[in-house]
């Protein structure tokens, strides 16, 4: 057992990292990794702010908080090990097979028990409450906007701010609730307009223009080709359209804005798979 300042130290375990260097993982009496440390032994620096979602959902997964800092001298940050185990596995390839076969063991010697642990993680990571983990969900929001995303080759539309309308709901939440309900998602565009009787007009327009391709309610396809790119196509055409008729009726979104929320929702996807390919 080792001591750094006030903290001891216990060899956890040993290897040989894939640039052929021997190196020691070593814990804290509480099962906790310095990933200070541990990352500049494997030649890495560790920033908590690059990881600042894997932590987010390991602290909701476990229900308490998962890290620790000190500022004894330089700044040191110590992980909770399963989230340590994590990071670490970013860290070097030898690590990682070490870590995920000594997963592949548990799984083996007792499947049904891994099962039950984890099914209520998958529930977790399908719920709003599990959506709002994410700090960075484009802020997309405006009370008058058109917006349209695929679900496989399938395009749904929808609007907020109609004319008439008795639903309120923001584009955020919307969207929120999309999420919930397709978490395969990607979101194409949205366009924002003036008023509530541009964005009115517009959406009628759009269902006309579609018409013969709909699927279901606000919902088109062209079975055989690209519908994204098609469907994205006729509606900026026509919106181009109306902005030539009726000066400065809407404006496009930032491209940089839906990017980011498709990034968002790639992980948030990653995560629910991964969780669900575990759960046997």
């Amino acid at each position: 057992m080792t001591k750094n300042k006030t903290e001891y130290y216990t060899t956890l375990f040993e290897f040989t990292t894939v640039k052929n260097k021997r190196v020691e993982i070593k814990r804290t009496k509480n099962w906790e990794i310095n990933i200070t440390q541990t990352a500049k032994s494997l030649g890495k620096r560790w920033r908590l702010g690059r990881s600042q979602k894997i932590v987010k959902v390991y602290e909701k997964l476990a229900g308490r908080k998962l890290v620790r800092q000190t500022d004894r001298g330089l700044l040191q940050t110590f992980l909770d090990l399963t989230l340590a185990l994590r990071v670490m596995s970013q860290m070097d390839l030898v690590l990682s097979y070490h870590i995920f076969e000594l997963s592949a063991q548990q799984l083996r010697l007792n499947s049904s028990n891994v099962r039950a642990k984890l099914e209520p993680l998958k529930q977790k990571l399908a719920t709003p409450e599990y959506d709002r983990i994410f700090d960075n969900w484009a802020n997309l929001n405006a009370p008058f906007a058109f917006y349209y995303f695929v679900i496989d080759n399938v395009v749904k539309c929808g609007a907020v701010g109609l004319k008439g309308s008795k639903n309120s709901e923001s584009l955020n939440a919307r969207l929120s609730g999309h999420r919930t309900t397709h978490a395969r998602l990607k979101l194409i565009n949205v366009i924002y307009f003036k008023d509530s009787e541009t964005v009115t007009v517009f959406e009628n327009l759009i269902k006309f223009v579609l018409e013969d391709y709909s699927v279901g309610i606000e919902q088109y396809e062209w079975p055989g080709e690209n519908s994204e790119e098609i469907i994205n196509e006729i509606i900026l055409k026509q919106f181009d359209e109306m902005n030539r008729l009726n000066d400065d009726a809407g404006w496009l979104c930032d491209p940089e804005l839906i990017n980011t929320y498709n990034e968002t929702m790639r992980i948030r996807l990653r995560l629910i798979n991964l969780i669900s390919s575990i759960v046997i």
